[in-house]
Order: C-alpha cells, then sequence, then structure tokens
C-alpha cells in the first residue's frame, strides 16, 4: 500500500510539473493579452488628441526606390478635435498606415508604405534590353520592374559597348522625352 502512494505521488508531482511549464510557457501571452486591452481601453478614454496648433507629419516610403518624404500633413484641419483611436481607424494598417503620437514633442505621426515609385523617381526613365530589341523602362537605372515599351532596334546591330550598357540598363533619363530623343539618335543603328 505504501508502494502505491509512492507512485501515485510521483505521478501527481510530475503531472503538476507538467502543468507548470505549460503556464510558464504562455505565461508571456496571457500577461500580453491583458496588457493589451489595457492600453485599449486607455487610448479609447483619451480626449482630442489633435488641436489646431497640433503638429502633424506625413511620412511616405516608397517601396519600389526606397525613398522617404517627411512633409507636414495638408489636411490637419480633417484630424481636428478626434482621438488616436479615431484617426487610426481612418488610416488603417491594411492600407499601408501606422499612426502614433510622439508624446515627447507633441507631434502626431503618419507614416504611410506605398508600394510605387517617389515623385522623383516616377518620372525617370532608363534604356535597356527586352527580348533583343531596345526597351523603355520606368524608374532609375537598375530597376527593370516596369517596362513602358519596346522599340523596333535590334540590340544586336547596335555597337558593342552601347549594347552592353544597354543590357546594364544604366542608360538613365530625367524624363521620356530625353530618352525618346536618344531613341531617335539609335535608329540610324537599325
Amino acid at each position: 500500500m505504501k508502494r502505491i502512494a509512492a507512485v501515485v505521488a510521483v505521478i501527481l508531482a510530475l503531472g503538476a510539473g507538467f502543468m507548470l511549464g505549460l503556464l510558464a510557457a504562455n505565461y508571456q501571452d496571457i500577461t500580453g493579452f491583458f496588457q493589451h486591452e489595457a492600453i485599449t481601453r486607455v487610448i479609447a478614454q483619451q480626449g482630442p488628441l489633435v488641436a489646431t496648433e497640433t503638429p502633424v507629419i506625413l511620412e511616405k516610403t516608397y517601396t519600389k526606390c526606397g525613398h522617404t518624404i517627411t512633409s507636414e500633413y495638408e489636411e490637419q484641419d480633417r484630424l481636428t478635435g478626434k482621438t488616436l483611436a479615431e484617426i487610426q481607424q481612418e488610416f488603417i494598417a491594411e492600407e499601408g498606415y501606422l499612426v502614433w503620437s510622439d508624446e515627447e514633442n507633441g507631434t502626431l505621426m503618419i507614416q504611410q508604405r506605398v508600394d510605387d515609385w517617389c515623385p522623383d523617381d516616377r518620372k525617370r526613365v532608363h534604356l535597356g534590353v527586352f527580348k533583343g530589341h531596345v526597351a523603355v523602362f520606368r524608374g532609375p537605372a537598375g530597376t527593370n520592374d516596369e517596362l513602358l515599351r519596346i522599340t523596333g532596334i535590334k540590340a544586336e546591330h547596335l555597337p558593342e559597348q552601347l549594347r552592353q550598357t544597354l543590357e546594364a540598363g544604366t542608360l538613365e533619363y530625367d524624363s521620356e522625352d530625353e530618352a525618346n530623343f536618344v531613341l531617335e539618335n539609335l535608329d540610324e543603328y537599325d
């Protein structure tokens, strides 16, 4: 009988140890869940965050070129009198936004991730080779994400050095008009 009681005590001790281990492993998730709810309640109970004198900064990061443009948010009157929670509902994460209040300097920060080129790089074009022909691509040199058009100029008819430069995609221009001027001069090789 003492032996059975000892075996039961060992099994109970092992079971209790196992359960304590599970609780310890999940403790952080459990406490994180409760803290998150408390933070949500505090934000929801805040008064208006944005006043007419509140600095509101918009920071756009363009994914295709990696550039970030920071400016003052131009539609601040749309946000005046709203809480952080209300503003976060307007600028949702699924649309590339992240909104927070920098309490240290009283600024409302709106970050936006834009899946495109920045305005400067959107105007830029470069020449390259596509399927054996000279082609025009949108964006700075070295990025062949967006093919604008393929010309009738065959790369094999061009001088070797020019062909290699085109294959490397390093002929960059500030506008399509500039690239078209160069293409007119390349027509003589075709």
